[in-house]
């Protein structure tokens, strides 16, 4: 399983985690000074949460998190029972709200905007709290179907919102599989199962937590993929290359690559046919790699790790390799973004080649050198006809 399908398995998987967190937390029998403790821990979470957020311009992410502060805070200002249905009412409004614009909208998010609504939303808040009342709304299409017997914490049509809201964020989830929408998800999920045990003081706490942590966490999670992946191909990028060849003691061999007659290509095609070939190489060279690890050096270079092999047993790979898209066919498709070439070359079956440089580890010497006189072996490679793999031949 691939690793953007590894967080669509997250995404159905997290929030009901979340959930379940929060309802084991709820039975449990903490004493008065562990509710207390629990307290603070939300303004913690979510505070984190809001600056990772801004750190990294998920700005998204930063609407939800402030949104939950402010209505975290409301809700430890409300004194009555009828104060505190009135901000759970606002809760599933402005949650299911915003979830539903993040779905239509996810990134990137105007700052502007992000100040205007949750001004507007603790606007709402206070005036709330001042006494004024949500209009007596129904929705007699939903309220039908609500099964008997149920009672919701909110009225029908919160629900309805806040229901819109979670689905179009889960297709939206499946759909992009981005870390940060699977902790989006998460913590949305802990805090309606917070707002299904209204009157528990403690499994909001709780709740609120896991709902800073989660959106953090996502946020952390897209930020390392965006440093460490090539945003075309889904290959780890030349930083993750680097940082994995200066692990200490492994014996290697690597291998440059370079698509061939690469710019005539693009000359011919226009630069999206030549992403299409890119993604296509990347494609066929991390399907046919079997324990090799393939990364995108840049350009139209990339870079194969062959762990703990010597040179003798990287090159038939490395061969193996280029056969197999020497001998894969590849059909361009029409391009979209360049209305002046549409069509051109759209359906033709093009000829694609790459040559491959191979050098292995010496000891002691950094993987800078190795990378260079596998540089210098792939050079070769391209001067004696292209297609072809060369070895360094002062390796072993």
């Amino acid at each position: 399983m691939s690793g953007r399908w590894h967080l669509v398995a997250a995404a159905l998987l997290f929030p009901a985690l979340a959930v379940a967190v929060v309802s084991v937390v709820a039975r449990l029998p903490l004493g008065s000074e562990t509710v207390h403790f629990l307290v603070y821990l939300p303004w913690v979470g979510l505070a984190l949460a809001a600056g990772l957020a801004l750190l990294f311009g998920r700005y998204g992410a930063l609407l939800l998190t402030l949104l939950l502060l402010s209505l975290y805070l409301l809700a430890g200002l409300a004194m009555t029972g009828a104060e505190a249905a009135a901000i759970r009412e606002l809760l599933a409004l402005a949650l299911g709200s915003s979830l539903l614009v993040l779905a239509i909208r996810p990134e990137p998010w105007p700052p502007a905007l992000v100040v205007f609504l949750l001004a507007a939303l603790n606007g709402a808040g206070a005036w709330l709290l001042a006494g004024g009342r949500w209009p007596d709304v129904r929705v007699a299409l939903v309220e039908p179907l609500i099964p008997a017997g149920v009672a919701l914490p909110v009225s029908a049509p919160a629900a309805l919102v806040l229901l819109a809201g979670v689905s179009a964020y889960l297709v939206r989830a499946l759909v992009g599989r981005t870390a940060v929408s699977i902790g989006i998800l998460a913590g949305t999920s802990a805090v309606i199962a917070a707002l299904h045990r209204a009157t528990d003081p403690m499994t909001a706490e709780v709740a609120w937590t896991i709902a800073g942590l989660a959106i953090g966490i996502g946020v952390i999670l897209e930020g390392h993929r965006m440093a460490y992946r090539d945003e075309l191909t889904g290959l780890p990028g030349r930083r993750a290359l680097m940082e994995r060849l200066t692990r200490p003691g492994r014996r290697y061999s690597v291998a440059m690559v370079d698509v061939d007659h690469f710019k005539s290509f693009n000359d011919t095609y226009g630069h999206e046919a030549g992403d299409q070939v890119l993604r296509y190489v990347a494609t066929r060279l991390a399907r046919g790699a079997r324990g090799v690890r393939v990364f995108r050096y840049g350009g139209e270079e990339f870079a194969l790790l062959f762990p703990g092999a010597s040179l003798d047993r990287a090159w038939p790979l490395a061969d193996e390799l280029r056969a197999v898209i020497a001998d894969s066919p590849f059909t361009l498709r029409t391009s979209r973004r360049d209305p002046s070439r549409r069509g051109s070359g759209g359906g033709q079956e093009v000829g694609v080649t790459v040559s491959l440089g191979v050098a292995q580890r010496r000891r002691g010497e950094r993987p800078t050198d190795v990378l260079e006189r596998a540089d210098a072996a792939l050079y070769r490679a391209k001067a004696q006809g292209r297609d072809r793999v060369v070895a360094d031949p002062d390796g072993g």
